[in-house]
């Protein structure tokens, strides 16, 4: 019982801690060198519910240990935790359900490469062309409100990078590239 319940105060302060790093916000701050696992970790931990609820299995094995961005982790959380919800909402109904990132550096070195890809198919493309444009949104009334995109896009944007979706890919796939 001392274990289970050490296991639970553990879980709690793992979780605390996710949505402080998540809620922290200051225009003033620069951008410091984070691990984009402890971003991913505390995504993960955010999202955790709806994730095990969904049955959603979620991957990101390939992400390199010591993989760095310079950023404002707090913003970049918020990119993370839209996307992952998104395809959450995307591909919970689906038989297979499961969402990978992958995040790599670009063959000159200066710039990081993640890409989220969920087991979707696509975006169909007249939706595409409007995916980044505040308040559209393909979700039913009262779920979304059509910002997720374009408040991600404007975050890195800010970070001097870029966000697209991927439309090469047999998933649906966003792809962000940030300066290293």
């Amino acid at each position: 019982q001392m274990g289970k319940n050490l296991a639970t105060l553990l879980r709690m302060h793992r979780i605390i801690e996710s949505v402080k790093n998540y809620a922290h916000f200051s225009i003033n701050d620069e951008c410091t060198p984070t691990s984009l696992i402890s971003i991913l970790e505390d995504v993960v931990c955010i999202c955790s519910n709806q994730i095990r609820l969904a049955g959603i299995n979620i991957d990101w094995t390939g992400i390199p240990p010591a993989l760095v961005i310079p950023c404002r982790s707090s913003e970049l959380h918020q990119v993370f935790v839209n996307l992952v919800t998104n395809s959450i909402d995307a591909i919970k109904d689906l038989a297979e359900r499961w969402i990978r990132v992958d995040a790599q550096e670009s063959a000159d070195m200066n710039m990081i490469i993640i890409r989220i890809t969920d087991s979707g198919e696509g975006i169909p493309p007249l939706v595409r062309g409007r995916l980044f444009t505040p308040f559209f949104t393909t979700k039913p009334r009262g779920i979304g409100t059509g910002l997720g995109l374009s408040i991600a896009r404007k975050i890195i944007n800010g970070h001097s990078g870029k966000i697209e979706l991927d439309d090469h890919s047999r998933n649906t796939c966003f792809q962000i590239t940030l300066p290293k």
